[in-house]
């Protein structure tokens, strides 16, 4: 049995979150606005939900921050090991030999910033589907990933029968 390597890691891209941070850093200044143009400045609790709902814009945003920078995968030549969690970890691991497909998407948005998202779908009973988000580079990952596929199949002599 060949010994597992670590193919690549990578961590899912900040851009995913472009439009959570435009729309959260849009919402402090309109409350503060709306404050002002409905002249309740001298009103202390509508100028409270005021900073109240801009708090909260920002950390939504700030979470959202947080849980993108804790979303970590790792490709061995065995198994695709995603590892989530801000507060808490959780360590799914898929092996390699139970992919079935792999599915690469890009919306317009991803396209421009080089990103892509790897669906595989596989025989695991846990995780029938995984995804792999936000990911630069996301085409040759698929490519590494369909490699080590066929490899893991070699080595432990599995065949996937078509399912009609």
């Amino acid at each position: 049995m060949n010994e597992e390597t670590k193919v690549w890691s990578g961590s899912q891209s900040q851009i995913v979150n472009f439009g959570t941070y435009i729309i959260c850093s849009l919402i402090p200044p309109i409350a503060v606005g709306v404050v002002f143009y409905l002249k309740l400045t001298s009103s202390v609790p509508a100028i409270s939900a005021a900073a109240g709902i801009g708090a909260i814009a920002i950390l939504y945003s700030f979470w959202c921050f947080l849980e993108t920078k804790s979303q970590y995968y790792e490709l061995t030549s065995q198994r695709l090991k995603s590892h989530n969690g801000v507060f808490s970890r959780k360590i799914e691991e898929l092996e390699l030999y139970r992919v079935r497909d792999t599915e690469l998407y890009q919306s317009f948005f991803e396209r421009i910033f080089g990103l892509g998202t790897i669906t595989i779908i596989s025989t695991d009973a846990t995780t029938p589907t995984s995804l792999i988000e936000g990911i630069k580079g996301a085409e040759a990952l698929r490519e590494q990933i369909r490699h080590y596929v066929e490899e893991c199949r070699t080595n432990k002599e599995v065949k996937m029968r078509e399912m009609e």
